[in-house]
C-alpha cells in the first residue's frame, strides 16, 4: 500500500448495452457503457476512476465456410474519464473522440475479435468469447491513453441476447 491505498490492480464495476445490427453480410455495433473504480485511489494519477464509453463500429462479414468468419471492422467512439480530487492530480477531467480498426473471427458460437483505438495515443482491445442459447460470456482486455491519462481494464463480460426483429 502507498499512503493508506491499494496500489497495482484496481476492482472496477461496469454495466452497459451492446446492440448489434445485421443486414445480410454488413454488420454495425452500438456499444454505450459506463464503468466506475470499486476501491479508493492510489499515487497513480494517470489512472481514472469513472469513465463512461459510446461507441460503433461497422463491418462486413465473409464467410470463409460454414463454420468460420471473419468480420474486417471500423468505427469510432467517445470516451470521458474523471478522478475524484485528490489534491496532487495533474487532471481531473478527459474527454476524447477516437478510432477503431480490426476484426472479429467466429468459429460456431465462439468468437475472437482484435482491434487498434487510436486517439493522440495508439491502443488496443481483445476479446474472447462464446454464446450458447441466448447468453454470452467473454474475457476483455481494452488499453487506453489520453494525453497523461491511461487505462488498461481487464475482465469478464456476461450478456444476454434479445430478439427485437
Amino acid at each position: 500500500t502507498e499512503n493508506g491505498c491499494a496500489e497495482g490492480n484496481k476492482f472496477v464495476l461496469g454495466y452497459g448495452l451492446k446492440t448489434n445490427l445485421k443486414v445480410d453480410n454488413v454488420v454495425a455495433t452500438l456499444d454505450l457503457s459506463t464503468w466506475h473504480m470499486g476501491e479508493g485511489l492510489d499515487e497513480d494519477t494517470e489512472i481514472p476512476n469513472l469513465g463512461y464509453n459510446a461507441s460503433g463500429t461497422v463491418g462486413y462479414k465473409i464467410n470463409i465456410s460454414d463454420t468460420v468468419s471473419i468480420t474486417p471492422l471500423a468505427g469510432a467512439g467517445w470516451q470521458h474519464w474523471a478522478r475524484a480530487e485528490k489534491g496532487t492530480e495533474s487532471w481531473k477531467d478527459r474527454q476524447f473522440i477516437y478510432g477503431i480498426a480490426g476484426a472479429q473471427v467466429d468459429y460456431k458460437s465462439v468468437y475472437a475479435r482484435a482491434v487498434a483505438i487510436a486517439s493522440d495515443k495508439i491502443g488496443g482491445e481483445g476479446e474472447v468469447g462464446f454464446t450458447i442459447n441466448k447468453w454470452n460470456l467473454a474475457g476483455f482486455y481494452r488499453n487506453t491513453a489520453y494525453h497523461n491519462a491511461r487505462s488498461a481494464l481487464t475482465g469478464v463480460r456476461l450478456g444476454y441476447i434479445f430478439d427485437i426483429l
